[in-house]
């Protein structure tokens, strides 16, 4: 399924249909109504040319398969994690599955240019489409909190998103080197 496919499938995960008149490039998902694990899955699915992302919490097991087998696919990853989230006992089993020396694949965990944590929750897929929102990748935040998802399909705004996602990957790139 394309990228384009998977975005216009979205709406079948909506608990609610869009409102006359909504805009034909975002939707907007809630937890617990909607189906905010199963539109994930289906949409990072679909990326094929790069996936990236600057995640507080990284604790589903299925979205973390979903983007090593893209890997493993020779579509490049790069994950920007922080610091306290990574450091939780799944969070790290989920991370020792990753190969470190996997062409395509880099993890970087840190903490923000401030020393704070690194509160994100975005993802750009091919590109094109950016994922963000206050949830959580977690069966928690995807299916029980009070939480959204809001998916925009536009070059220019995923442009924008990727570029502060590559500056927050290099801060901790350069984080992990000087520990």
């Amino acid at each position: 399924m394309s990228i384009l496919d998977a975005f216009n499938g979205l709406d079948t995960y909506r608990a609610q249909p869009a409102a006359p008149g909504y805009p034909t490039n975002l939707r907007h998902l809630f937890a617990p109504i909607d189906q905010v694990h199963e539109a994930l899955v289906s949409l990072c699915g679909s990326a094929t040319l790069s996936i990236a992302a600057a995640m507080y919490g990284w604790d589903d097991d299925e979205i973390d398969a979903l983007f090593r087998a893209k890997l493993e696919s020779d579509v490049p990853v790069s994950l920007s994690l922080d610091k306290s989230q990574a450091g939780g006992v799944h969070e790290k089993a989920i991370l020792a599955k990753w190969k470190a020396d996997q062409i395509g694949n880099s993890v970087a965990i840190g903490k923000s240019s401030k020393g704070a944590i690194s509160h994100d929750k975005m993802i750009v897929l091919d590109g094109q489409v950016t994922i963000a929102g206050s949830t959580n990748l977690s069966e928690s935040g995807e299916s029980k909190q009070n939480n959204e998802c809001l998916i925009v399909f536009d070059a220019v705004f995923a442009a924008e998103a990727r570029a502060r996602i590559d500056v927050i990957h290099d801060e901790m790139l350069m984080q992990m080197g000087a520990a």
